[in-house]
């Protein structure tokens, strides 16, 4: 099986055990029950920790942890240690790492990068359960994040009862997307490490961020009586009956990811968009928090075997896949809302973009006539929107968006030559670029072409436009009528527009991305005011078919857009304006926005926002591009006058590293920025559970694929999780892809490493259930049977 196949083999089983079903626990999962032999190797972290103690305990039969050692050993320079004790199958232990009562104990603290003395009394706890009896080999990473599963269940009524450690360790997972335990300790610079390596290194630099910062009251004493007190807040937060860490821990703690992840320094190589669970559930609202419950079925029966426990999530999986999803031709119950919503809007052209574009084509062409003539510039043509166009090849990078030329004549033949001859502007918005193959030196494009005529009124013009075809100086018509209207304008001092008002036609929409005409004519209003460097706007834009039928309707509720002042080139080409070759000011260009906006046509309806921050100039200062870009909201069917919501949530794509790339140099592993794109959302469908999914990506400017993946899902019934699945799949510096899944409740996970076809499943991380036929789909389990993961995608 080829790599890529494999990788979208394993998203999709990421998505398998994401769809709907149930858990199992580990309760009675053990196949050879009886007394355990541990060797446990880990390491110790906060970061990491030098000369601390670490001992394992059984835990008594009242819930509490006996005081006496199993074991004893002294952590080394670098937080490992090795521990070598008689346990007991299926009954909890605690690893417990403490400061040496001499002082001697220390962390590399991972936000100063300083060597800290952990004050006496710190320590930190996990959780071991032997599954098997006889010789049993393990490991166990002991962190702040491990010591949150161990105070949740010892909290819990009882204490730390097998049942009470199986769902706190189950709701940590599930806070997490991975089990702190059972992941190696990293530093986020590790470029070898896998996304959840990854994730807890970042996560345990978020926790250094707090104490560095004196966050959650934590503000007195030492650097490590710091680490000391947010530990202890920490673990103090933690509640096995849901995610959120209590008295704003989580709050704080997600401020704190966000924190790391904004600086470079500090978030290595970890990719922004791995963290998008953990953040969404440090966030989490209402249900959303609440954790899913170990070890029953949907009856509320016990699932006795590990075994039983996987067969019925793969089975209950694949059923609420097929009936939710579908497959093949058979559409699944929330696909067929969206099949409902996609027909609805087929031959519908969201005129967002075309909004935008043409609006500013409008309004740079009125400022390039005021500026011309009022002697403020002597460029005759300028252009804007640099690289925002689609394209069948690279080329469309060297193409501006947006331009306009002063004309002497309206059939805009002539270019003007003076002041006295510049009477009109002709404009274009550009939609799509193609090279001309026969003539490599010539390229098309489709545009919306304008011709803007002053009137006798000062600051109102008319505007002529329609859908043209482009190839060198070749104009083709792709719509035989014009369509008109007006725009009016307000200046200050300066001679710069502080208000606008734009109201007629628009041409035919553009389909996205490509050169099909979706509709023949729009009508539209805007408005707008400028106060400084923001703006403000509303309006509608309504799509017309050539019967005058309304097909869709886009309200723009609220938008609030701000400038960065921006100069040309000799070219007149867009440039920062220190940039070597800037020659005159150009105004300004969106850098920042909000909008809220409504789009609906007779059978769907989105509503939601959009909003666009952070903008950064390239390296090379000819670029400057929004780093941020959010947009929220749902879609709904709308069907006999009856509304369904079949989809909500917010997608978010960052832009990393912009300001070190040069985009006048072609993109390397030396030349590169790099793009993070996560979604949070909820799908849902009549008669079906309510489906939350997270999922987050990452791809570098150079790389033709994502470079990590991480997803996490959960199915809600009655306001219940009923699943939680944790999948995630990365490639290091080398080239080497790691896969892996798990499932919370049932404490199940496998994991594929570079050219493997095959996968073990296990419980605990240790003992094995079956193994995965990754080409075939298929999986044995340790008892001879089978069931297939063939979703028939």
């Amino acid at each position: 099986m080829q790599r890529h196949a494999l990788w979208a083999a394993m998203l999709s089983a990421g998505l398998l055990a994401a769809c709907g079903g149930s858990g199992g626990g580990s309760k009675n999962s053990a196949p050879n029950e009886g007394a355990a032999n541990v060797s446990m190797s880990g390491t110790a972290a906060k970061g990491r920790m030098a000369n601390a103690v670490v001992t394992a305990h059984a835990v008594k039969a009242d819930g509490t942890i006996d005081a006496g050692a199993l074991a004893s050993t002294v952590t080394d320079a670098q937080g490992n240690y090795t521990l070598r004790f008689s346990a007991q199958a299926s009954q909890p232990y605690v690893i417990k790492v403490s400061a040496k009562a001499d002082g001697s104990t220390t962390h590399l603290d991972e936000v100063s990068g300083t060597t800290q003395t952990l004050p006496v009394g710190f320590e930190l706890r996990a959780l071991f359960v032997p599954a098997t009896g006889g010789n049993v080999t393990t490991s166990a990473s002991v962190t702040p994040f491990s010591e949150l599963a161990v105070s949740a269940a010892e909290r819990s009524s009882g204490g730390l009862t097998e049942a009470n450690v199986a769902q706190a360790v189950s709701t940590v997972t599930q806070l997490l997307g991975f089990d702190p335990t059972g992941v190696a300790v990293t530093s986020t610079t590790d470029a070898a490490a896998d996304v959840n390596q990854q994730k807890l290194a970042l996560l345990l630099t978020a926790v250094s961020q707090l104490a560095n910062n004196g966050a959650l009251g934590c503000d007195a004493g030492t650097a490590g009586a710091k680490v000391a007190c947010v530990v202890d807040k920490m673990a103090e937060s933690a509640s096995s009956s849901s995610l959120k860490l209590d008295a704003g821990v989580s709050s704080a703690l997600s401020t704190a990811v966000n924190t790391v992840l904004s600086d470079p320094a500090l978030r290595g190589n970890v990719n922004g968009a791995a963290l998008t669970s953990i953040v969404a559930n440090l966030d989490c609202v209402g249900d959303a928090c609440k954790p899913a419950p170990v070890g029953t079925t949907p009856e509320d029966k016990p699932v006795p075997t590990a075994i039983a426990a996987a067969k019925l999530m793969f089975t209950d999986v694949r059923s609420d896949w097929i009936s939710v999803f579908g497959t093949g031709a058979k559409p699944g119950a929330v696909r067929g809302e969206a099949s409902k919503f996609e027909q609805a809007m087929k031959g519908v052209q969201a005129p967002v973009e075309m909004l935008m574009k043409d609006s500013s084509a409008l309004l740079l062409g009125v400022d390039l006539y005021n500026d011309y003539k009022a002697g403020r510039t002597t460029l005759t043509t300028v252009t804007g929107g640099a690289n925002l166009l689609a394209g069948d090849t690279w080329a469309f990078e060297q193409f501006n968006s947006v331009a306009c030329t002063l004309y002497q004549d309206e059939a805009a033949t002539t270019q003007a030559t003076a002041i006295a001859n510049a009477n009109f502007v002709g404009c274009s918005a550009t939609y799509y670029v193609a090279a001309n193959t026969p003539n490599p030196g010539a390229f098309t494009t489709w545009r919306h072409g304008f011709t803007i005529k002053p009137t006798a009124t000062a600051g109102s013009y008319e505007y002529a436009t329609r859908a043209r075809q482009r190839t060198g100086t070749a104009n083709v018509s792709l719509q035989p009528n014009f369509y008109t209207g007006t725009v009016s304008v307000q200046t200050d001092e300066q001679g710069s527009i502080n208000g606008f008002q734009i109201a007629g036609q628009l041409a035919g929409a553009f389909k996205s991305g490509d050169i099909e005409l979706v509709n023949e004519y729009h009508d539209w209003t805007l408005n707008g005011t400028r106060q400084g460097a923001t703006s403000t706007v509303t309006g509608s834009v309504v799509a017309k078919d050539a019967a005058n039928t309304t097909l869709a309707t886009l309200e723009v509720k609220s938008a609030s857009l701000t400038e960065i002042q921006v100069s040309r080139d000799s070219f007149g080409n867009i440039v920062h304006p220190e940039h070597p070759n800037a020659v005159d000011t150009a105004g300004g260009e969106l850098s920042e926005g909000s909008v809220h906006l409504r789009w609906t046509i007779p059978g769907a309806d989105f509503e939601g926002s959009f909003a666009l921050s952070g903008s950064q100039w390239d390296k090379s200062l000819t670029m400057h591009t929004p780093t941020k870009a959010v947009l929220s909201g749902s879609l709904r069917t709308v069907e006999g006058g009856t509304i369904s919501e079949f989809l909500t949530g917010k997608l978010t794509a960052s832009v990393i590293g912009f300001d070190t790339y040069r985009r006048d140099l072609p993109s390397s592993p030396d030349n590169y920025y790099k793009a993070d794109l996560s979604f949070v959302g909820k799908a849902t469908a009549p008669g079906r559970p309510l489906l939350e999914l997270t999922i987050g990506t990452s791809l570098k400017s150079y790389e033709d694929e994502v470079s990590s993946v991480s997803l996490q899902y959960r199915s809600l019934v009655n306001g219940t999780p009923r699943l939680v699945v944790s999948a995630s799949a990365s490639r290091d510096s080398n080239g080497v892809e790691t896969f892996t899944l798990s499932e919370a409740t049932s404490n199940l996970s496998m994991k594929v490493q570079g050219e493997a076809t095959t996968a073990t499943l296990l419980l605990g991380g240790t003992t094995t259930v079956g193994t995965l036929d990754v080409d075939k789909g298929l999986m044995t389990f340790a008892d001879g049977s089978f069931v297939s993961v063939d979703m028939g995608l």
